[in-house]
């Protein structure tokens, strides 16, 4: 087994990890809170600094992800360009579709609203006449005018056509006009004949 010299050394070639690494730091330097500590072991910080410990871990892969589409060659973006924009585009189209749809659904939930309304309002007056049907005044109504009944202590009147009545005058037919010519039309227009 090979002797290491330091730390270090084993740092680099990958014998030791970072939870390993320990720094030896002077008892003059100025003492500063431990708030990066984080960045030497591998667990995430907790509390507040957790956020931005993501967001620096996020910007690393951004980088990682622009050095990967660099490497990309000119035509090679060509082509992911145009597939891009051939998604966008179908997106577009996906989302023209569904606010047509929408605005459809929204038209036909005003026409329904409003013929719900028009039925409440059908089913309210046929309500009303439901209660005026069973009433003693609908009822009495119906026996005078339609059945021709009347109540203890009435007196009925009939009235009956007049039998020796003259016949109504016939109008008379009116008087027939002569069929004129054109000629006789346009005489009559110019002079008054």
């Amino acid at each position: 087994m090979p002797k290491w010299r330091n730390w270090q050394t084993r740092y680099v070639q990958g014998v030791v990890s970072k939870a390993l690494v320990r720094v030896q730091i002077s008892p003059s330097a100025q003492t500063q809170p431990n708030r990066l500590r984080f960045l030497l072991s591998e667990k995430q910080p907790r509390g507040p600094l957790r956020r931005w410990y993501n967001s620096c871990n996020g910007l690393k892969q951004m980088k990682s992800i622009l050095e990967k589409i660099k490497q990309i060659k000119w035509a090679d973006r060509r082509v992911f360009l145009v597939i891009a924009i051939v998604i966008l585009v179908f997106l577009m189209m996906d989302f023209n579709n569904r606010m047509v749809r929408s605005l459809k659904l929204e038209k036909q939930e005003q026409q329904l609203i409003s013929r719900v309304a028009a039925l409440e309002q059908t089913k309210q007056q046929l309500l009303a006449d439901i209660a005026y049907a069973n009433s003693d005044r609908a009822v009495e109504e119906w026996a005078r005018e339609e059945a021709k009944l009347i109540n203890e202590g009435d007196i009925p009147i009939v009235v009956r056509p007049q039998t020796g009545a003259a016949a109504a005058a016939t109008p008379a037919p009116p008087a027939e006009t002569e069929a004129l010519s054109h000629l006789e039309i346009w005489k009559q227009l110019f002079w008054g004949d």
